[in-house]
């Protein structure tokens, strides 16, 4: 239930440094969700005060797909063609487009350079997710996913991904 304020606060003081903080000690304390938690596939009862908030997603879903598909499109359109898949690009309009995948080697140094200008892209989850799946382990060390939520504008968009090019280029 506290987890859209708590990450409007760490998003809203994360460039004074508090952010930062609020949202380490936060997950220190477990208490932010986690993306990928063991016995993710079982079956929860909800408790429920989800329902006005499920509902209310819902309610505005078509707008939140419609802003990740523009913001899916202006980084297929502007970011460099030698760090996107083809595949991805080309079924944007068939896609959620939860995040904008790009593949890059040095991964973590994109992320240093991308932070020096105060864009945050550092919550990777997807580490050995299928170790019995060497492919998806190694292609899963080149991926950075991009936002693509509500709160990234077009214009943040545009940023992100003239940023990408200048660090691609150096």
């Amino acid at each position: 239930m506290l987890y859209p304020l708590f990450t409007y606060k760490i998003r809203f003081s994360y460039d004074i440094g508090i952010g930062k903080v609020f949202h380490f000690l936060l997950k220190k304390m477990d208490l932010l969700s986690k993306p990928m938690r063991k016995g993710l596939y079982l079956i929860y009862s909800l408790p429920n005060w989800y329902c006005n908030l499920t509902l209310n997603e819902f309610k505005n879903l078509s707008t939140q797909l419609e802003h990740r598909l523009e913001i899916a499109k202006i980084y297929a359109k502007n970011i460099n063609k030698k760090v996107l898949n083809q595949n991805i690009t080309k079924n944007i309009s068939n896609s959620t487009n939860l995040r904008f995948p790009i593949f890059v080697k040095n991964r973590g140094e994109l992320i240093k350079f991308l932070g020096k200008h105060k864009i945050y892209v550092s919550d990777i989850w997807y580490f050995d997710v299928a170790p019995e799946c060497p492919n998806a382990v190694a292609i899963s060390k080149s991926i950075l996913n991009l936002p693509t939520h509500i709160n990234v504008s077009k214009r943040d968009a545009l940023k992100i991904s003239n940023l990408i090019n200048i660090w691609i280029k150096s």
